[in-house]
């Protein structure tokens, strides 16, 4: 092809084609796969909540032992104890009626600050958040921690 010819080769359209094709397929961008859109649970918890749950969950399908470990989660981010996890939450638009739902399901030292409502959470209440009608989001507070 001549600089300047606007004819392009049968192979030089077959290839753009192609690559069209390849970037155009569903679940790809750029040729890295794009996660599913989000629904039902993973609407309203943060996936380090979700596999905390799950975390837990295989925790205590483990076989009882004489001298069992205490739960730890494997993030060492996420601000728990053995039963206990700290999250923060985002109400549809109540903190009040927030925060009265998250003790209803086992939450301890429940507090807000402007629009979000920290509270301790049974991890065993995890599976139990999604059902609450005004929760917008939740996730676990997380450590920040800083290296020299």
């Amino acid at each position: 092809m001549r600089p300047g010819n606007r004819n392009v080769g049968f192979s030089q359209w077959i290839a753009a084609t192609i690559a069209i094709a390849i970037f155009a397929m569903p679940g790809y961008a750029f040729g890295q796969q794009v996660r599913p859109v989000k629904s039902g649970i993973e609407l309203k918890l943060s996936e380090n909540l979700i596999n905390l749950q799950t975390e837990y969950l295989q925790y205590l399908a483990q076989p009882v032992k004489a001298q069992k470990p205490a739960f730890n989660p494997r993030n060492p981010t996420i601000v728990s104890d053995p039963d206990f996890v700290v999250i923060d939450t985002l109400p549809m638009s109540s903190t009040a009626v927030l925060r009265s739902q998250l003790q209803s399901i086992g939450a301890v030292d429940v507090v807000s600050y402007k629009s979000v409502v920290s509270a301790r959470l049974p991890i065993s209440a995890i599976g139990q958040l999604a059902q609450l009608s005004e929760l917008r989001f939740a996730r676990p507070y997380m450590a920040i921690t800083t290296t020299h």
